[in-house]
């Protein structure tokens, strides 16, 4: 039997206030996000982690920044997130979309639209024990059905997208060429590279360097 099994939601609420974790924070990851209990009383939140330390730990292990922040965001441990090696696979063993993934970064404008307007089949905990167990299913399979089970995780993997998420990016992009510094900010934090951010918004790349860059915080 699992710790959070035994262990009582007020126990769980007691051990985020001593984490630094609001209730209301520990109650949303929890309600609307599908967390388990332990993760949500023990996940700190965005404010409380020093991105760039992580990020040049991040480097130092050859994991991209987009996909430090992408894990961070899905409630990866940030120093799991930084030092966890990004997993290689020899091309033509895979098709070469399912090289880059899904979401460990939004490299296009179609892949932004995707996410933000995708509406799971299923929940993020039912997502996350199917994708577990044909991870466990593929250390030991190989030929076709390696590629077979990488081709059905990388479709389940459409479906672990955060609510409150989608949302915000939606409401960034509608802002257009009205979006602030703040906005952009967020984007980049989501793991959306910079040329797709100004395309959404219609802004050049130029416009960006001369409005924005500099106003960026260190944690993009």
């Amino acid at each position: 039997m699992s710790l959070e099994k035994v262990k009582s939601r007020s126990y769980w609420e007691d051990v985020a206030r001593k984490n630094g974790v609001k209730i209301s924070t520990f109650n949303k990851r929890i309600d609307e996000l599908n967390w388990e209990m332990e993760k949500a009383a023990t996940t700190k939140t965005q404010q409380q982690t020093p991105h760039k330390k992580y990020t040049d730990l991040a480097k130092k292990n050859n994991v991209p920044r987009e996909t430090y922040y992408n894990r961070f965001h899905n409630g990866w441990n940030p120093y799991e997130a930084a030092t966890t090696p990004v997993r290689r696979r020899k091309k033509g063993n895979v098709p070469d979309h399912l090289l880059k993934g899904f979401f460990y970064n939004f490299n296009t404008v179609e892949k932004v639209k995707e996410y933000i307007n995708r509406v799971p089949s299923m929940s993020r905990v039912e997502v996350l024990n199917k994708i577990y167990n044909l991870e466990k299913e593929r250390e030991h399979a190989n030929g076709e059905r390696a590629i077979e089970i990488d081709e059905k995780i990388y479709e389940l993997g459409k479906d672990l997208v955060i609510p409150h998420r989608q949302k915000k990016i939606r409401s960034v992009v509608e802002k257009g060429k009205n979006a602030t510094t703040k906005d952009i900010e967020y984007l980049l934090l989501c793991g959306i590279t910079k040329s797709v951010a100004c395309e959404m918004l219609g802004i050049s790349e130029r416009q960006f360097y001369k409005h924005h860059n500099d106003k960026l915080s260190d944690v993009v």
